[in-house]
């Protein structure tokens, strides 16, 4: 179930979870939703047996979507691989943005300061 990954997630702190779509409590992209809600610095791969919502699976946070059936073990590594690398640059991608935020606030008060300062 969901909720049992969920509390297993985080008991272990996983680097990468495999997660099937088609849950007794959970489906579809609500699926991929709760546990990036929960465990956001966790790749997400889908392991379904449709594709036909590959794309809200990817908006909802995972990095991979594949299909039951039709994939080797190497490609399940390489996928696995895949989404572990987009994951990571997606954090640093966050923390840039953030740090450009900071910057920008800082800057701003900075400037307000120095107006204050001279009587503007």
């Amino acid at each position: 179930t969901l909720a049992d990954g969920l509390r297993v997630a985080g008991e272990v702190l996983p680097d990468v979870v495999v997660l099937d779509l088609n849950l007794t409590d959970s489906s579809g992209e609500l699926t991929v939703a709760a546990f990036q809600a929960g465990h956001e610095m966790v790749p997400i791969v889908v392991f379904t047996g449709t594709d036909t919502n590959a794309e809200a699976c990817i908006r909802a946070g995972a990095q991979e979507h594949l299909l039951k059936g039709k994939l080797s073990l190497d490609d399940l590594l390489r996928a696995i691989r895949r989404a572990v690398v987009r994951h990571e640059v997606r954090c640093v991608y966050k923390r840039i943005d953030k740090t450009l935020a900071d910057l920008r606030a800082t800057t701003y008060s900075m400037r307000c300061l120095d107006e204050a300062a001279s009587g503007r």
